[in-house]
């Protein structure tokens, strides 16, 4: 593996820990929050989904615009301030004792967690399209591991008391220790990023797409970073429709991570740490998939049938889960689930970086990232609501049909591409 690429898989690693930390710890957390910013207590659930929703909502907005700065002015440069952004935003984490001031922390998260387009875009520029699938996939599989120590650490670290560390201080809130490690961790890649990450894009690349790009906002008006919706990729409609793809595989999936931990509680009693575990084993097999098995399966089927498999795998798993009892089976299910995740979350971006132009990498995958994230503030709002006010079976359904219309935008993709493998 080019070692060159081991930073950009850090920050995706980052981005995910910092994302998944929070879920195992999101019902106490809030509450905590909620009852020292004097909030109505009966809605603890409505404000732990803006606390998820609000990070991918920021995320949303800047992936493009992160994306395609990279274009215009380098990887490298947009991926060192984003990191510093993402050490503030934990350290924020650390001494947060308002709903707000925390809500602020999970925003600048949002915010520096955009760069996961920069990274993608980062491995487009050094890889050919032969081998890009195969870093994808890596990737995904860095994405897993994310996954797998952040509701871990989350669990883990919620019994660590920091305040006792540093002497019986009450400057930091009752999960500091999640903040500051996260802190470290982000301290660490970024020096790793200023000395051991060289730009994956030339002097003259960027200085053409700057003048390519003055010349059309001098036509048609707007600042060239945040002109991001005039490219070409609109008008493609296999972009447009791996788009489509994409948001609905990440919807559905989202769903399942916006109340899993609450039914995890309530149909099996699971605390905090056990809960952690349970997210932490989810990983592990999106790990193994997207590490391993994707890329046996990658030699045998196209990008579009591995998106086939892995999008029927993921309608299974939603319809399964609500009706599996025990927690075995409840377990077995969460495997279907990661293994359908972790095959066609890949080949859909691998897809979408060998249809986007050369030029336009970054923005393209930034609006990809966009789709995912835009996934990410609804599913908390919609599964919550649905959880409670309908049974615990709403958001693994409305999963489940989201699952099946991806099937047939696939299918029609792949006739439409005569691919046949």
């Amino acid at each position: 593996m080019q070692k060159k690429l081991w930073p950009i898989f850090i920050v995706v690693f980052l981005n995910m820990l910092g994302f998944g930390i929070i879920i195992p710890v999101i019902r106490d957390l809030t509450e905590i929050l909620v009852n020292n910013s004097g909030y109505n207590p009966n809605y603890y659930a409505f404000y732990a989904g803006i606390l998820m929703a609000s990070y991918s909502f920021f995320q949303l907005i800047f992936s493009p615009m992160l994306g395609r700065a990279s274009d215009l002015y380098g990887r490298r440069i947009i991926l060192v301030i984003s990191v510093v952004g993402s050490v503030i935003s934990y350290l924020m984490w650390a001494v947060s004792h308002s709903y707000v001031f925390f809500l602020i922390s999970r925003i600048i998260s949002g915010v520096t967690g955009a760069n996961l387009s920069v990274a993608q875009s980062y491995i487009a520029d050094v890889t050919n399209e032969k081998d890009r699938a195969k870093y994808m996939g890596l990737m995904g599989a860095i994405f897993g591991i994310g996954f797998i120590l952040g509701p871990f650490f989350g669990g883990v670290a919620s019994t660590i008391d920091i305040n006792h560390i540093f002497g019986g201080v009450t400057i930091f809130n009752r999960f500091g220790a999640i903040g500051i490690l996260t802190a470290v961790l982000s301290i660490i890649n970024l020096i790793w990023i200023i000395f051991g990450l060289p730009e994956s894009r030339t002097r003259s690349e960027m200085a053409g797409e700057r003048g390519s790009t003055t010349g059309r906002r001098e036509e048609k008006g707007g600042h060239r970073v945040f002109k991001f919706m005039n490219v070409r990729m609109i008008k493609n409609k296999h972009i447009v429709r791996l788009f489509l793809i994409y948001f609905i595989m990440q919807l559905g999936f989202n769903h399942i991570e916006a109340i899993l931990s609450w039914d995890l509680k309530d149909r099996f009693n699971m605390d905090t740490r056990e809960t952690g575990y349970f997210f932490a084993f989810m990983g592990i097999i999106l790990a193994l998939v997207q590490g391993g098995v994707y890329r046996i399966l990658l030699k045998k089927y196209s990008l579009l049938k591995l998106s086939l498999i892995g999008t029927t795998s993921l309608l299974l798993g939603f319809f399964l889960m609500p009706i599996s009892y025990p927690l075995l089976m409840a377990s077995l299910t969460i495997v279907v689930l990661a293994f359908g995740m972790g095959i066609s979350s890949p080949s859909i971006m691998t897809l979408t970086s060998i249809y986007a132009s050369k030029e336009e990498q970054g923005v393209t995958m930034g609006m990809l990232q966009s789709f995912g994230s835009l996934s990410r503030v609804i599913a908390p709002i919609t599964a919550t609501l649905a959880y409670d006010v309908f049974a615990h079976s709403a958001p693994y359904i409305i999963s489940g049909v989201l699952a099946f219309i991806g099937l047939i935008l696939i299918q029609k993709e792949r006739k439409e591409s005569g691919d046949t493998k």
